[in-house]
């Protein structure tokens, strides 16, 4: 059954089903199943909806993947898993009404991130994964060579974990990094030069 769709185009976007040398050029309303990979190009954005009630955005030159997104009426769960492989991700988080556990996740080769309620970014490359936490958000970050060593990062703040950071630090997002953090999702038209 599908997890969630696509609801949002721009530019050009690839989705690839069970087979990743397969892909079909994204489309608004394209459902989207357990272990898809999306991958935007260089001038790309996607938005898509999970049945969990979380959306993601995408921005250009990013590839996720939609592991699971689980909801269950008669025991009032949902759960939700996403790969990030590289890229720029948002993730903003709608628990519906009557759930009594929810539970969403996002990893990537160096870090993962859990949250029940955030609207928060993720960037992640080979050398560091970055955690920008927006308003009304707090969610917990770790390091999957020390997954014990948890941090929790709340409204308005940000930290990054990679294999050289022992101890992370979080820091508070000044109005202007809010605004080049979040330019990143906005489809920008091609210039005239």
């Amino acid at each position: 059954l599908p997890v969630g769709k696509i609801q949002f185009v721009w530019g050009e976007a690839f989705v690839f089903h069970r087979d990743p040398m397969v892909g079909y050029r994204v489309q608004s309303g394209l459902p989207l199943y357990p272990g898809d990979i999306i991958r935007t190009r260089a001038a790309a954005w996607v938005q898509c909806r999970l049945i969990d009630g979380s959306r993601i955005a995408l921005a250009p030159d990013t590839t996720l993947t939609v592991r699971q997104s689980i909801c269950s009426s008669a025991r009032k769960t949902c759960a939700s898993t996403i790969y990030l492989k590289y890229g720029d991700a948002r993730f903003k988080l709608k628990r519906l009404a009557d759930l009594q556990s929810y539970e969403f996740k996002v990893q990537t080769d160096l870090a993962s991130a859990s949250a029940e309620y955030a609207d928060f970014i993720v960037n992640a490359n080979t050398e560091a994964t970055g955690f920008v936490a927006l308003e009304k958000s707090r969610m917990e970050v770790a390091g999957l060579s020390q997954p014990e060593e948890v941090t929790y990062i709340n409204d308005l703040q940000k930290t990054t974990l990679s294999d050289k950071v022992i101890s992370p630090t979080v820091e508070a997002l000044s109005g202007e990094e809010l605004e080049l953090i979040l330019a990143v999702f906005y489809p920008v038209p091609p210039s005239p030069l």
